[in-house]
C-alpha cells in the first residue's frame, strides 16, 4: 500500500475570496542607467551593465533584453535578486507588464509602486500605490481555487446538527428537513480541534479574523505582517474557500468544499513541555462535492513551542511588553472573538445561502487565562489592579527560530476581582488571572508576526 499515507487519507487546502491589487509598469523604450522604480520597499536601479547586487537590474543590449530582465528581478530568477516579497511580475502585452500583489484584498492598495525613469514613456500607473489596474479588494462567497495546502490534523464540518438546510431532491421541493443528506448543503459549520500552532500558517488563521496585514521588509526578509484592530470600526477579514479530500489510500477519494468561510472563535494554548495548541472554528455559506485544485504541496512547516512564550503586563498601551511576569506563568489560553456570525435573510433566494456577514459588537473581544506560580508581591499588585478596574495593556509573546516572533498586544482588565482562590499544580500554590477585553478608545489589539518567508499569501 505505497499510496497510503497521511497526505493520501487526509488533505486541506485554501484559496482567499478576494481580488489582488494589479498595477501596470509601462516599458515603452530601453532604460537609463541610474532610472530606479520601487515596488513596496524594493528599490530596483537601472544599471549599464555587470548589474550582481540586490534591486540592481541590467539595462540590457537593447528594450526586449530589458523586458526580459525587469521580470527576472522582480521574481527573482536572475541569481541576485531576492523575490519581490509584495508583487509578482506577469508576462508583458506589448509594453506593458502587469504587476500584481501577492497579498489578496485591499491590502495591495497600500503596496508602494512608484518610478524616477528619465523617459516620460516609461510609466507606472496609478498614484503612487497598486492598484491602478485592479483595486484590491473582497469577494467573499465567490468560491476559489486553492492556493495552499494546510497541515492540519483535521478538519471537521457538515454534521447533522450543523448544517441549517438540507434540501430534498426526491420531489424538487425545497424543504427544512432531516431526511437523507444531499450532495450541496446550505450553512454549514467547520472546526479545527485542538491541534500544533504552526508559524507558516499564522498568516492565514489572523487575516480570518483581522482582514489583510501590513506588510513591511525588505527583499530576502525578514518580514513582518501587522494587524490592529480599532475599537470603533467594523473588521474586514478574509473569507476562504476550503477544500477536503478523503481517501482509503487506494485511490478512492470524496473530494468536498466549503466556500465563504470564515473564522469566529480562534484560540492559542500553552501546552506543558509541547508546542503551542491551536483552535478555530467557524461558518461556511455552502457545503457541496467539488474537485481540489491539483499539484499543491505541503510546505515546509515549524510548530511554535509552549517554554519560548512569555507574558507581560503593564499600566499603559504606550509601555505594553515593558513588564515580564517572570518565572510565574506556568500556563495561559488566549480566545480571539471577531464578533462575525452570517445573517441569512428573507429574499427568496433558491439556494438558501445566507447573503452576508455581520458583526455583533458583544461577541467581539479577547480572554486570556493566566495560571501562575503565587508570588505573593504580583498577586497583591495584580489583585488591586483588578479591583480597581485599573486597564491592563498584555502581550503575549511567542519566538522561534530564523527571526520568528509573534507579539499579541492587547486592551484588557481582570475579569475576576475580589479574593482570588489559592490553587494547587504539583504541590505548589497557584494563582488563576482572567483578562477579558477592554480598551483605552484608541487601541484594542495589535498582532505583529515576523517570519523569514510571506507564507500562505502567494
Amino acid at each position: 500500500m505505497a499510496d497510503n499515507t497521511i497526505e493520501a487519507l487526509r488533505v486541506l487546502q485554501v484559496g482567499i475570496e478576494a481580488v489582488k491589487a494589479v498595477g501596470t509598469l509601462t516599458l515603452a523604450v530601453q532604460p537609463t542607467a541610474a532610472d530606479t522604480f520601487t515596488i513596496g520597499e524594493t528599490v530596483y536601479t537601472w544599471v549599464a551593465s555587470g548589474a550582481n547586487e540586490e534591486g540592481e537590474i541590467n539595462v540590457g543590449a537593447d528594450l526586449a533584453a530589458a523586458k526580459v530582465n525587469i521580470v527576472a528581478a522582480i521574481n527573482g530568477t536572475d541569481g541576485w535578486n531576492s523575490i519581490n516579497p509584495y508583487a509578482t511580475a506577469g508576462a508583458f502585452v506589448s509594453n506593458d507588464l502587469p504587476i500584481t500583489a501577492k497579498i489578496p484584498g485591499t491590502g495591495g492598495n497600500l503596496i508602494v509602486f512608484t518610478e524616477t525613469f528619465v523617459s516620460g514613456s516609461n510609466i507606472m500607473n496609478g498614484s503612487g500605490v497598486l492598484g491602478g489596474t485592479t483595486p484590491g479588494s473582497m469577494a467573499r462567497g465567490t468560491p476559489v481555487v486553492a492556493t495552499a495546502r494546510l497541515a492540519v490534523e483535521t478538519l471537521e464540518w457538515g454534521d447533522d446538527d450543523e448544517n441549517q438546510y438540507k434540501p430534498r431532491v426526491a420531489n424538487g421541493v425545497l424543504v427544512r428537513n432531516r431526511g437523507p443528506s444531499v450532495a450541496v448543503q446550505h450553512g454549514t459549520r467547520f472546526t479545527l480541534p485542538e491541534q500544533a500552532a504552526i508559524w507558516e500558517q499564522l498568516p492565514l488563521w489572523f487575516s480570518m479574523l483581522f482582514g489583510p496585514p501590513v506588510l513591511s521588509g525588505d527583499a530576502g526578509g525578514p518580514y513582518t505582517f501587522t494587524w490592529t484592530a480599532d475599537p470603533d470600526a467594523n473588521p474586514n477579514p478574509f473569507a476562504v474557500t476550503l477544500q477536503r479530500r478523503f481517501s482509503n489510500g487506494l485511490g478512492n477519494n470524496v473530494d468536498e468544499r466549503a466556500s465563504y468561510a470564515m473564522l469566529d472563535d480562534f484560540g492559542l494554548s500553552f501546552a506543558v513541555n509541547e508546542h503551542l495548541r491551536l483552535n478555530a472554528a467557524g461558518f461556511a455559506r455552502r457545503f457541496n462535492t467539488s474537485a481540489i485544485t491539483p499539484a499543491l504541496t505541503l510546505p515546509d512547516f515549524e510548530v511554535l513551542v509552549s517554554a519560548l512564550s512569555t507574558i507581560y503586563i503593564d499600566d499603559i498601551w504606550a509601555n505594553v511588553g515593558d513588564t515580564l511576569l517572570a518565572s510565574q506563568v506556568i500556563g495561559w489560553n488566549l480566545n480571539l472573538l471577531p464578533g462575525i456570525f452570517p445573517r441569512h435573510t428573507a429574499e427568496g433566494r433558491t439556494d438558501l445561502d445566507f447573503t452576508k456577514h455581520q458583526l455583533n459588537g458583544d461577541n467581539r473581544g479577547m480572554d486570556l487565562e493566566l495560571t501562575c506560580l503565587l508570588d505573593p508581591t504580583t498577586y497583591a499588585a495584580e489583585q488591586a489592579k483588578a479591583n480597581a478596574g485599573d486597564f491592563r495593556a498584555v502581550r503575549v509573546r511567542v519566538t522561534g527560530a530564523d527571526s520568528r516572533q509573534l507579539d499579541i498586544d492587547m486592551a484588557m482588565r481582570h475579569a475576576n476581582t475580589g479574593l482570588w482562590a489559592p490553587g494547587v499544580d504539583e504541590g505548589q500554590d497557584t494563582v488563576t488571572m482572567m483578562l477579558e477585553d477592554s480598551t483605552d478608545f484608541t487601541n484594542l489589539i495589535e498582532i505583529t508576526l515576523t517570519l523569514p518567508e510571506t507564507y500562505l499569501v502567494a
